[in-house]
């Protein structure tokens, strides 16, 4: 019947978080609205299991007081109805910690530190196991502690491994199938409390298949003092999307081979695999490849022939890829390097007034157009040849770097000024 009850309410709890979760995986149950039928002290949380439902070797005596009912459902919840209480009290030979789990609880030792007292995930019962394949970036979780000294410190943990019989505490032999932990010793919450934890993926395995969650009245095995309580509600699993960004993002207009500004890829929410910066004549489609790949964290622009370019950097996150925004790049033909008229014209800026000096130069038709960094025309005119010519830009202007083209029959000259 427990089996049933668990397997409905996961699906009703999943259900739940489809909005927020976003398809990721969840953890059965998280609000705790739902519960084992019945009325009698052998009634959980659904998905969850405490003392009553442990699996004890320590005789039928004393298992019989150390199975007492510490854990009921409670109308102070943060949302919903229900939230899960559990709380400590005292078992004559230790103090016995409200303890709440996903896994089995499993009472080895009267002892309350005894290694043969622990939680762990039975992979052979549903009931007592929690499937998951999920990367979360965090937990996130609504309590209420309460303890009777008020300095005294609950605890949750959580811990992703791959497909063992994990335990907590660990062990030796469980050491090597973690995958990830979040871990929180809090204290006095003083009424109901956000806690986020994240997860920190240092373990030795790799491939999640289960999750071990634990709740306590106390941080320490038998600490704090009978009547301590924590209210749980609102579990969920946070999921942040992985990025890449590209930056600077000002469109950047540079001649044929000549270096551009060096573009940095950002990524976050995520753990990089691979990469490749990549570039389009179209933007927002049609990304190919640089020859040689370019798989660094940085890419500076460098094209061989005129034409306009959008830049991009493609990251796998572990296989989520992300393709970053585009950087422009407008290539220009630099027919100075060979035209030896464009050379003995001279162009500098001062005070928002450019002088182009043709005083050696006979060019027809000359123009000049002055751009700002992003490709924008900010003005333009006609050159008049064998004298020095000025042009007066906006009042407007601001201060910083420009391009400026000179266009006449046979000659092109490109080139920055500053002011």
């Amino acid at each position: 019947m427990k089996k049933m009850i668990k397997n409905v309410g996961l699906a009703i709890s999943l259900g739940l978080f489809s909005l927020t979760g976003f398809g990721q995986t969840q953890v059965g149950n998280a609000g705790f609205e739902n519960w084992d039928s019945g009325t009698g002290d052998g009634v959980e949380p659904t998905n969850w299991n405490s003392f009553m439902s442990a699996n004890c070797t320590l005789g039928g005596l004393i298992c019989g007081q150390a199975q007492k009912k510490q854990v009921e459902k409670s109308t102070d919840a943060h949302s919903g109805t229900y939230s899960a209480r559990i709380w400590s009290r005292d078992a004559t030979f230790a103090i016995a910690n409200g303890n709440l789990t996903v896994g089995q609880v499993n009472m080895g030792s009267t002892t309350a530190a005894n290694a043969n007292n622990y939680n762990f995930s039975k992979r052979s019962d549903a009931n007592f196991s929690e499937a998951f394949t999920g990367k979360p970036d965090s937990l996130v979780v609504w309590i209420k502690y309460t303890p009777v000294t008020a300095t005294d410190q609950a605890r949750i943990s959580a811990t992703i491994h791959d497909d063992y019989d994990y335990r907590d505490p660990e062990d030796a032999n469980a050491t090597p199938h973690v995958v990830a932990k979040a871990e929180l010793d809090y204290g006095k919450t003083n009424g109901w409390k956000r806690l986020s934890i994240p997860f920190i993926y240092s373990g030795q395995a790799t491939t999640p298949a289960y999750i071990l969650i634990t709740f306590t009245t106390n941080k320490t095995p038998g600490g704090g003092k009978a009547n301590d309580e924590v209210l749980i509600d609102d579990l969920e699993m946070i999921y942040n999307v992985p990025t890449v960004a590209i930056a600077p993002t000002a469109v950047q207009n540079i001649l044929e081979g000549q270096n551009g500004t060096q573009l940095t890829a950002t990524e976050t929410n995520g753990t990089v695999t691979s990469r490749e910066w990549k570039y389009s004549t179209t933007s927002g489609s049609g990304y190919v490849s640089f020859a040689p790949t370019q798989t660094g964290a940085t890419y500076t622009p460098n094209f061989a022939t005129q034409g306009t370019y959008y830049v991009v950097c493609v990251s796998d996150f572990g296989g989520a890829i992300k393709t970053s925004n585009e950087v422009k790049i407008n290539v220009t033909k630099d027919v100075s390097v060979y035209n030896a008229v464009a050379s003995n014209i001279a162009v500098f800026g001062f005070d928002k007034v450019v002088t182009i000096d043709l005083t050696n130069v006979d060019v027809e038709n000359a123009t000049i157009s002055i751009l700002d960094m992003a490709g924008k025309k900010i003005a333009t005119s006609a050159l008049t040849s064998k004298s020095v010519n000025t042009i007066n830009l906006p009042s407007t202007t601001a201060n910083g770097v420009y391009m400026y083209q000179i266009e006449g029959k046979g000659v092109i000259k490109t080139g920055k000024l500053a002011f």
